[in-house]
């Protein structure tokens, strides 16, 4: 009987301390990004600014991408007015993603239709 005393202790001590192993959650990994979704409207050389939705904010490491759709029939551009940032030619169905890294405010259209404009306003985070 006194030889399965210490197995028992063992056996209990090896229980709980896998236990408390299980209980003590590793670090998590950062928030993922999430991404801001631009349309490029149907007939949007048709319109004013033609992106849906023209304005938007962004923060850095919350939501600094964006991803333009070029969801029209026609070719279109995302251009910085800067010079910052630049698609090319956008043929339909499309996409350009850009990842803001720096606050401002970044002014965009499009090269073939310059009244099509649009604004991302970028955030630092806090």
């Amino acid at each position: 009987m006194r030889k399965r005393v210490p197995l028992i202790l063992v056996a209990a001590v090896l229980l709980v301390v896998g236990a408390c192993a299980l209980t003590f959650p590793s670090k998590s990994p950062p928030p993922a990004t999430r991404s801001v979704h631009v349309s490029i409207i149907p007939d949007a050389s048709a319109y004013v600014t033609g992106y849906d939705p023209d304005n938007i904010t962004v923060m850095i490491g919350v939501n600094n991408t964006v991803i333009w759709t070029n969801n029209d029939n026609e070719p279109h551009t995302v251009t910085a007015t800067d010079g910052s940032f630049d698609s090319g030619n956008m043929n339909p169905g499309a996409t350009f993603t850009y990842t803001f890294t720096k606050p401002g405010v970044y002014s965009y259209i499009c090269t073939y239709h310059p009244w099509m404009r649009g604004y991302v306003t970028v955030l630092e985070h806090s």
